[in-house]
């Protein structure tokens, strides 16, 4: 294990989307975007194997990822950047279009194809697969669900940012879901939450922020985050630190408090996994 790069061996989820609250804030897309990619950078560059689990979109936050892996990546012998594609995501697919997507991003990152419960498919499993006819609201609920609590079972820690809160396909706002399921593994969590979105309502809900700073009518963190503090974060972090990282929109800021967390949890630590 190389001692300056002390995040050799783990894995860091990383979970982002769009927030409805950007252009209330006096920002862009392109500052949520810059913030995942910088901080994307500086975990690599301390030996992180990234993941994270995004759809296939056309300029998404997932193909801006693949574009940074290769950029970065100083070890092509192991992906840099895992991308487990739920079930819902991948099973309309056919598997020529999937098996060239995953050559292409290979080998600085790996696709992974997930079954409805989250198992990873041996590829002549899915290559014998052919698209799936309509997928329902409750294949996309317990497929999203499984994708999730897998990610939260192999990564060592994570790190939210954004997120949708409106016309979900989950049970609840993903960036939100992958925050709980963080909780329930006991990883270390990191809350962006200055972008405000689900990342920030959940801030909100843990008393980091003022709810009333990203005010969403139609999704109530509350319910689902019952009995939950700040102690759950389990970051590294104080609370002063905290709060600094969950109203921060400074990128250099936010990296600097992830990291700082991620070192006082892990710098000292041999790999238990």
């Amino acid at each position: 294990m190389n001692a300056d790069r002390f995040l050799d061996g783990r894995t860091i989820s990383l979970s982002v989307s769009d927030s409805p609250d950007l252009a209330r804030l006096g920002l862009g897309g392109a500052h949520l975007r810059d913030a995942l990619l910088e901080l994307a950078r500086h975990l690599i560059a301390q030996g992180a194997t990234l993941i994270y689990g995004g759809d296939l979109r056309q300029g998404g936050f997932t193909e801006r990822l693949f574009q940074l892996a290769h950029r970065h990546a100083s070890d092509v012998t192991k992906p840099v950047l895992i991308n487990p594609l739920p079930w819902p995501v991948h099973g309309a697919m056919g598997w020529s279009d999937l098996e060239a997507r995953a050559k292409a991003v290979a080998p600085a990152a790996a696709m992974e194809f997930l079954d409805l419960q989250g198992e990873a498919m041996p590829t002549d499993r899915r290559a014998a697969e052919p698209p799936a006819g309509a997928i329902g609201t409750a294949d996309w609920e317990t497929g999203l669900t499984a994708m999730r609590r897998a990610v939260a079972a192999r990564a060592d820690a994570a790190v939210l940012l954004g997120g949708q809160v409106d016309g979900c396909k989950g049970r609840m706002p993903g960036v939100a879901e992958e925050a709980l399921e963080a909780m329930k593994a006991g990883n270390p969590l990191y809350l962006a939450g200055g972008f405000g979105g689900a990342a920030g309502a959940v801030a909100g809900t843990l008393g980091l922020i003022d709810p009333g700073r990203v005010p969403h009518a139609s999704w109530d963190a509350g319910p689902d985050f019952t009995g939950r503090t700040e102690a759950d974060l389990n970051s590294g972090l104080d609370r002063t630190e905290l709060r600094q990282l969950a109203a921060s929109r400074n990128t250099d800021e936010i990296v600097a408090l992830v990291l700082r967390g991620l070192r006082r949890r892990f710098a000292v630590q041999k790999i238990g996994r």
